[in-house]
């Protein structure tokens, strides 16, 4: 019994050692500490035996090194380094792909409202310009600024008398390819010489196919109108001042010198019409380029595309409006996208 006693008393002295110099040495056994508090052990160990605590300069330097491995293992196996936490994965809602869904819903929602918007303005913009087409056309006076015009005159109706000079490909501008009622073709472009005086205008005359233009198939140069279309008598003309259009970066650049028009640059084109040499500088166009109005019905449309008379385009306001379409696709990528969110917030914890 004497002996059995004595091993007591070692094993808790022992303990309490062990937790002096060991435990509290080791920041990463903090969790041992926790589960196995020593003042409890010695405390059950000492009213369970009632006897007083041995001398720890008689534990042996072995038993100190066991007891420490295992308590250091002990510790290391329910602490966790900073090594270990920065492998475990990220959760769900820390993903890129979570958050980058979390903003499709707003943006999409922003670009719908946008769209809403812009819709309003055209529809505001069409109104205006069909209020202009409604007015009774203005008679073009000799002297006139076309650059004002182009600024308070937008989408207004002119008549104006003049005629056309014989086409040649000094005097005509074939632009394009363009199409029309399914049928290939180009706008001519002629200076139209006013009776009044004052200087000539550039006047987009309308579609011509292109089985109707002569030397289609050779070099651009050489391109004229048939012979039933030269229209030289003098008449009256319904003309109209369209919108000033920009070249979008699709639109390939001009070549005049080979006659080759993609775009209607107002710059290039008076530049080409007045010429380079003095003796062809025998008029100088205004700056602007005005429409040409037809006003027959689809019988006398037919004739002038059969004769190869270039043909007008109508008194309507040409202007895209697809905002509603793009509005209703942005929405309908909102309400897509958060309904995605939801499900992926709903199952969270599983993905």
């Amino acid at each position: 019994m004497a002996f059995r006693a004595q091993h007591v008393l070692r094993r808790a002295a022992l303990s309490q050692y062990a937790q002096q110099t060991t435990l509290y040495s080791a920041p990463n056994q903090r969790l041992f500490r926790a589960h196995y508090s020593p003042s409890d052990f010695a405390s059950s160990s000492k009213s369970a035996l009632c006897l007083p605590p041995c001398n720890a300069r008689s534990i042996s330097p072995i038993s100190i090194r066991l007891l420490s491995s295992s308590t250091a293992s002990y510790g290391e196996e329910y602490d966790e380094g900073p090594n270990q936490r920065a492998k475990r994965p990220p959760r769900w809602y820390q993903r890129p792909a979570v958050w980058l869904l979390g903003a499709m819903p707003i943006v999409t929602l922003y670009l719908g409202i946008w769209q809403i918007k812009r819709l309003r303005w055209k529809l505001d913009l069409i109104d205006e310009l069909e209020s202009k087409l409604k007015r009774e056309p203005l008679s073009l006076p000799k002297n006139i600024d076309l650059d004002m015009l182009l600024e308070h005159y937008t989408n207004r109706l002119f008549t104006i008398s003049g005629s056309f000079p014989p086409p040649t490909p000094q005097n005509t501008i074939f632009l394009g390819p363009r199409v029309r009622d399914g049928q290939m073709g180009y706008h001519v472009l002629q200076p139209l010489q006013r009776d009044a005086g004052g200087g000539d205008i550039i006047v987009d005359r309308g579609f011509v196919p292109k089985e109707k233009i002569l030397n289609f198939r050779s070099d651009p140069s050489t391109w004229r109108l048939m012979d039933t279309a030269f229209n030289t008598p003098t008449a009256t003309h319904l003309l109209l001042l369209p919108r000033k259009k920009e070249r979008n970066s699709f639109t390939p650049v001009n070549d005049p010198a080979r006659h080759v028009w993609y775009f209607a640059d107002v710059d290039e084109m008076v530049q080409y019409f007045s010429g380079e040499e003095e003796d062809q500088d025998t008029y100088t166009p205004s700056h602007g380029v005005a429409d040409s109005i037809f006003e027959g019905n689809l019988g006398e449309a037919s004739r002038y595309l059969q004769n190869g008379l270039p043909i007008g385009r109508a008194a309507t306001v040409e202007l895209r409006n697809q905002h509603a379409v793009y509005a209703a696709t942005w929405f309908s990528l909102s309400a897509a996208t958060s309904v995605m969110l939801a499900i992926l917030i709903r199952k969270g914890p599983k993905v």
